[in-house]
């Protein structure tokens, strides 16, 4: 935990609560919503061990990483045949929950599937919580480059976007469970573009034990690597993980 404790955040006002929410774990982010300022940071591997779920916030944004999503321009997007557009790319039950969020800025629609069990117990610790698939933000990313390539890691989790001459061509997200399978995932992004390194500029950031040694891996590859705080400069280096994913959901 960083920032303030449980019992110090009982006395503050003006709050909000942001969860990021994967399948393996949990980011626990408490802003000031005046200032927009992180004021206590946690990651949980369960829901259940969130320890702000008995205090009071004024919002409460649960971005979840879903297994099952696709995306559809806002051009050919009817809301009424939803589960359809799901179906066409992945299995889902005849009851799950379906959502969309749409991203105005790049004209698409991420529709995707939210776990009953999961939306019932984070809605029993937070009833006015909102959900979004952690996908939608991401996207809204402004000032890519022309060609660039966008990770973001919640530790065993890579959620990566690729832009190539002004266009979105992927978003997805990877499984990773060593150095050399994220090392693995940033050369095939960059395959994909079928553009020389010195044309991408690469972007990372995130919540990843090994992020200094897989940064000193790709520089054998990439020329213009940065982090998504980079004109930001943290008090203590440990809190540039959070700063990073505020970035991104704020």
């Amino acid at each position: 935990m960083r920032g303030k404790t449980k019992e110090e955040l009982a006395g503050v006002t003006n709050k909000d609560l942001i969860l990021i929410i994967t399948s393996s774990n949990c980011f626990c982010i408490v802003i000031d919503n005046i200032s927009n300022r992180f004021i206590s940071y946690t990651i949980v591997d369960s829901i259940d061990k969130i320890i702000y779920k008995e205090l009071n916030f004024d919002k409460v944004k649960a971005f979840i990483l879903s297994e099952k999503y696709t995306t559809l321009p806002t051009a050919l997007f009817d809301e009424s045949k939803i589960k359809d557009y799901l179906n066409f790319s992945t299995t889902i039950q005849e009851d799950s929950i379906i959502c969309n969020d749409i991203v105005p800025s790049e004209k698409l629609v991420v529709i995707w599937e939210i776990d009953k069990e999961l939306k019932a117990k984070v809605t029993a610790l937070f009833s006015g919580v909102t959900f979004q698939n952690i996908m939608s933000p991401f996207l809204k990313i402004e000032n890519a480059g022309e060609n660039a390539i966008q990770t973001l890691f919640f530790k065993d989790k890579l959620l990566v976007l690729v832009v190539k001459e002004n266009q979105l061509q992927l978003v997805n997200w990877f499984e990773i469970k060593s150095l050399e399978d994220a090392l693995y995932y940033h050369l095939l992004l960059l395959q994909s573009t079928e553009l020389l390194e010195s044309q991408i500029d690469l972007t990372i950031g995130g919540e990843y034990p090994l992020m200094d040694k897989l940064i000193e891996r790709l520089e054998e590859y990439f020329s213009n690597i940065k982090r998504f705080d980079s004109n930001i400069k943290p008090i203590i280096k440990e809190d540039k993980t959070v700063l990073e994913l505020l970035k991104i959901v704020s």
